[in-house]
């Protein structure tokens, strides 16, 4: 994922947003991070650190939130994200595979009515961000991640 910052951003605007979903619970809105059946990980303007942030939410609760850029118009990011949805362990996991570290892992995730990936890009007037989904032998960097981190 590569992002720009043109304007910077306020209240409480979003930049992207990767999730997992039940086919249902998309459409609703322009993010799907408060449904009931969505688990989200978000970047978006924070009031409090005054810059864009990470948020890991499920049915509107913030579960995780940590600092990932300025925001500044100039501010350019550039950074692999990683994604595993473990079945066996009903889990949700993000991956800051650049840094090599875990961010979060939503527990308890009900896939039995299937799960929908689900991409959200927001503000193209303040942010031009760009998003690649790699799949298969083009995820071998992932597989190191989750190892390190015990996933």
């Amino acid at each position: 994922m590569k992002y720009n910052i043109v304007r910077p951003l306020d209240n409480i605007n979003f930049v992207f947003e990767v999730a997992v979903s039940r086919r249902g619970d998309i459409d609703h809105n322009y993010y799907v991070y408060d449904q009931p059946n969505a688990w989200s990980f978000c970047g978006q303007h924070c009031d409090d650190h005054k810059q864009v942030c990470v948020w890991c939410r499920q049915n509107g609760y913030n579960l995780a939130h940590l600092p990932l850029s300025l925001n500044t118009s100039g501010t350019v990011l550039n950074r692999t994200f990683g994604f595993l949805l473990d079945t066996d362990r009903h889990a949700f996991s993000v991956f800051d595979v650049t840094r090599n570290r875990a961010l979060h892992t939503f527990t308890e995730v009900d896939y039995s009515a299937g799960l929908w990936p689900v991409f959200g890009c927001h503000w193209p007037s303040k942010v031009k961000l760009e998003m690649a989904l790699l799949t298969g032998k083009d995820i071998s960097q992932l597989g190191e991640v989750v190892q390190q981190n015990g996933a």
